[in-house]
């Protein structure tokens, strides 16, 4: 027996046992979805196909779609969709955390779905697909909200001309928002978190990275991971979107240290702390 493996998987299983980890869900309220539409215009554009491994080549290239790798021709856009998509696609996955907690998932999740959330935030250039445009439509109108761009656009998936999306948008109806620049999007996220009464989690550090979970058991409770990813000690005190009486640090037992909605802990370098919340009635 190699007794600090098991030592450390043991107190791993126990903490995921006694805390009922299968029964927690992610409790955030924006949902980031990547354009399978533009993922396959990619996956279409790469110039380049080497023989052997799937993966990865004796030459070092991978036969994923990278920048190297793909055309930059703008096939009668503005600009080339199948670049474009990722710089979109990136100035939304690194304005979110500043804002607000989110999932990520792609534009072939069911519709149906997007009710769990109140922010769907979706790239959007010179096409879309019909039913997707009507999909953020229907979940606009339904009381959620969504943010779009850089571009509205103005064609279907068949280059066919259809406008949906842009004219709900221009019309003024419902919480609609554009980041039609990637500097802006933090501050554009911010507005639709604050229009969807999205409360976010604030850190006293922007190097922390911290999740809350929802117990689908028991609506009095809330696990939270703080982590930190960094060679430096972190003296972190965290905002959280509700307040507590108490958290427990699940790895090691002992008390957290609450004030309220404020979460303080001393984390060391590579360090993640699991606090089990009880929320304050």
């Amino acid at each position: 027996m190699r007794e600090d493996h098991a030592e450390m998987f043991g107190n791993a299983n126990r903490m995921q046992s006694e805390g009922s980890f299968t029964g927690l869900r992610r409790d955030a309220k924006v949902l980031l979805l990547a354009n399978r539409q533009y993922d396959r215009l990619e996956a279409a554009s790469v110039l380049l196909s080497f023989p052997g491994d799937f993966l990865e080549t004796p030459s070092g290239f991978s036969e994923y779609a990278n920048p190297l790798t793909i055309s930059e021709e703008t096939l009668g856009f503005d600009a080339p969709v199948q670049l474009e998509k990722s710089k979109a696609f990136g100035a939304y996955f690194e304005a979110l955390p500043q804002v607000a907690d989110f999932v990520i998932s792609d534009t072939d999740l069911d519709p149906a779905r997007w009710g769990e959330r109140r922010i769907i935030v979706l790239p959007t250039l010179d096409y879309l697909d019909e039913k997707t445009q009507q999909s953020l439509v229907d979940f606009v109108a339904g009381g959620g909200c969504a943010a779009v761009g850089p571009k509205l656009p103005e064609l279907d998936s068949l280059m066919n001309p259809c406008t949906i999306l842009k004219d709900a948008v221009e019309s003024s109806q419902g919480k609609w928002f554009v980041v039609k620049d990637g500097d802006d999007a933090a501050s554009v996220l911010d507005q639709a978190c604050t229009a969807a009464e999205v409360d976010a989690v604030r850190k006293s550090d922007a190097r922390l990275d911290v999740v809350v979970h929802a117990d689908l058991a028991d609506e009095e409770r809330r696990v939270v991971f703080v982590a930190n990813p960094t060679a430096e000690a972190i003296e972190a005190r965290v905002e959280l979107p509700f307040e507590a009486d108490k958290a427990t640090e699940l790895w090691s037992g002992q008390p957290g240290t609450v004030q309220g909605s404020q979460l303080l802990a001393s984390m060391p370098a590579y360090s993640i702390n699991v606090y089990d919340c009880s929320l304050k009635s």
